[in-house]
């Protein structure tokens, strides 16, 4: 991993001779919909915010049951949109979760909202642009401010893309420069079975580009295990990381870490660690206490 921001890596997520898993990607919708109201947005799929929701009381015992050591709670666009009011509040209830938030970065309070939003305790932000923004908030004149602010503010930077805005995460690696990661969600939900490992590896050699591999991605792909392997291969263990997307992405949380626990079939022990626990621990040192 690139000197300039190492952090823990595994030496601390070893307990009882068994490697700690984190989950780098939840959502949480609140059992009181009077205090926070879903708001969705009509994106595809959202209806899980309303069939399957889970409440950070509850992600926390299916993580405790799951053997999983915390995970980063993502705020979900498709149930509340830019209130991030309930994945903050239920990260300051439990400390094994930490709060990744989204603003909306085509609004002049972008930079309040950011400001804000860390005072709470929101430790990331995630830059959402699903569908994409006209004109596309990414590339527009005045999103170097967004950046910089983040990286003032210590919010931990993670993009939300379509295959199509790729570019747009290169520009963003562009601004960062060195100084942090920039988290990929769901691998920019490109094929990897068709090419999509190709085209993303075009963005390794950056070196700040981190892929998160989530339950969306894995149960797409013909050999889940060959081609985490593979990106792997691509990107280093120390920039792949693991995330459930639970309860967004369908099957019980139990289920969720079988599914990737046989994924990193093909990974040497060291690798497997780094894959399933120590990329996260590097982007979130505050969830190995």
């Amino acid at each position: 991993m690139d000197q300039r921001w190492q952090g823990l890596g595994t030496g601390r997520l070893e307990r009882s001779g068994l490697t700690l898993l984190l989950d780098s990607h939840l959502h949480v919708v609140s059992p009181d919909g009077a205090r926070h109201p879903l708001a969705p947005v009509g994106l595809p799929g959202d209806s899980w915010a309303t069939t399957r929701p889970a409440s950070v009381d509850v992600l926390a015992a299916d993580l405790v049951s799951a053997g999983v050591g915390g995970g980063v709670l993502v705020q979900a666009v498709g149930a509340y949109g830019y209130d991030n009011s309930y994945v903050v509040e239920a990260a300051e209830r439990f400390d094994q979760f930490v709060a990744q938030v989204v603003v909306d970065h085509t609004s002049s309070d972008r930079v309040a909202d950011l400001h804000r939003w860390a005072t709470r305790g929101a430790g990331g932000v995630r830059l959402f642009d699903i569908p994409a923004a006209d004109p596309r908030w990414l590339g527009v004149p005045g999103f170097e401010e967004v950046v910089e602010v983040c990286l003032d503010l210590g919010l931990r930077i993670a993009c939300c893309v379509l295959p199509d805005g790729l570019d747009d995460v290169a520009r963003v690696l562009d601004l960062v420069a060195g100084r942090a990661p920039v988290v990929l969600d769901h691998c920019g939900f490109v094929d990897l079975d068709t090419g999509g490992l190709v085209t993303l590896a075009r963005l390794a050699d950056r070196g700040d580009l981190v892929c998160k591999v989530t339950s969306h991605v894995l149960a797409g792909l013909v050999d889940p295990a060959a081609t985490v392997a593979r990106l792997v291969a691509a990107f280093g263990a120390d920039h792949v990381c693991w995330g459930s997307d639970h309860p967004q992405h369908e099957g019980s949380y139990a289920d969720k870490v079988a599914l990737v626990s046989r994924a990193a079939d093909d990974l040497t022990d060291d690798q497997r660690a780094m894959f399933l626990a120590g990329t996260t621990a590097n982007l979130w040192p505050e969830l190995v206490r």
